[in-house]
């Protein structure tokens, strides 16, 4: 993953055969799309087959045997691919949901001891056949207030890329128009009444389905629904 600080130095880029570096700045991102990890339900099946050992699985980062706290990345599986659904399930079941699929770590753990400026300078070569002053110094500093202002009105700047396709219409300081939320859920009674509590970490339509069960066994009283559905 890109970092995001400022570097101040140059990075070489790793030639054929390097080992596996990290940019101290960076983040590590592992992902994969053979089982979601971390669920609250049982992986039942795989490829159409039931599983046999684990049933729930997870990933954990690690520095030098030293743990690091990390961060989960989502991936899309589809729920009939890994639990074992009635065909009433899979008709109601989303085609995909979003669960864990790796870990992303890294990133806050670059530090700088010491941060020493260091001033752009030019060095400038005149050729022509006129002398020279002796006394003219080739190097010159740019100062970093002119140093924006020409960032603000370079080739950077004015390329064609900031202004044409969608990025005409880009407006840096207009509020954002709509905002994309993660599908939510909740379990309510068929009749009146509050919502039903369930384990913090139940996120995915097939971990509320599992919930579901577990309250309705001997009766139906409960039903999952969005919770766009219900009223605030």
């Amino acid at each position: 993953m890109q970092a995001s600080g400022s570097h101040g130095v140059s990075l070489r880029k790793p030639g054929p055969g390097a080992p596996l570096v990290l940019d101290p700045l960076g983040a590590l991102v592992v992902r994969q799309q053979i089982v979601p990890l971390n669920t609250t339900r049982d992986i039942e099946v795989y490829g159409g087959a039931p599983v046999a050992g684990a049933r729930r699985f997870h990933l954990e980062a690690a520095l030098q045997s030293q743990g690091r706290p990390a961060e989960s990345v989502r991936g899309r599986f589809s729920p009939a691919q890994y639990f074992a659904l009635t065909d009433d399930e899979k008709l109601a079941a989303p085609a995909f949901e979003e669960l864990d699929a790796g870990i992303v770590f890294g990133g806050d753990g670059g530090r700088f001891d010491e941060v020493v400026g260091s001033p752009l300078v030019y060095e400038s070569r005149v050729v022509d056949t006129l002398p020279q002053p002796a006394n003219r110094d080739p190097h010159y500093a740019l100062p970093a207030k002119r140093l924006a202002l020409h960032a603000r009105t370079g080739a950077v700047a004015r390329a064609a890329i900031r202004h044409s396709g969608p990025a005409r219409f880009r407006v840096s300081a207009a509020p954002r128009a709509a905002t994309l939320v993660a599908p939510a859920f909740r379990i309510v009674p068929l009749t009146e009444g509050a919502p039903a509590a369930v384990e913090s970490d139940t996120r995915s339509w097939s971990e509320y389905r599992t919930a579901l069960a577990r309250l309705n066994r001997g009766a139906a009283d409960w039903q999952v629904v969005p919770s766009y559905e219900l009223a605030e």
